[in-house]
């Protein structure tokens, strides 16, 4: 049987589990070397047309904790040029901008 690329998916967290050349019988070993049931995962021989990347980002972004993507929004910000803006202009931006972000990601 020719390999197809495809991906392996645990179906209860929907995580990617890996992805790229396989034939049935190697995500079959893939699955019983690691000591995992074939029937809890989704094996996928022919992902054509699927986002692979997508559906792994998504999954990562879904066991992120607040505070790791508070982290990330934090770091996007020019945190120094907005206090000296609001320092020179008498604005509170940086203090928004932070505020947005924690009512984006409340603590849990």
């Amino acid at each position: 049987m020719a390999k197809i690329y495809g991906y392996i998916q645990n179906k209860a967290s929907e995580a990617i589990l890996w992805h790229g050349s396989m034939t049935q019988e190697n995500a079959e070993n893939f699955l019983t070397s690691r000591g995992l049931s074939v029937a809890d995962h989704t094996i996928v021989l022919d992902a054509t047309g699927v986002d692979v990347q997508a559906m792994i980002d998504a999954y990562e972004d879904s066991i992120k904790t607040y505070s790791q993507k508070r982290i990330e929004e934090y770091d996007a910000l020019n945190q120094f040029e907005l206090i000296g803006e609001d320092s020179i202009n008498g604005t509170t931006n940086h203090k928004d901008a932070i505020l947005a972000i924690k009512a984006k990601y409340p603590k849990e």
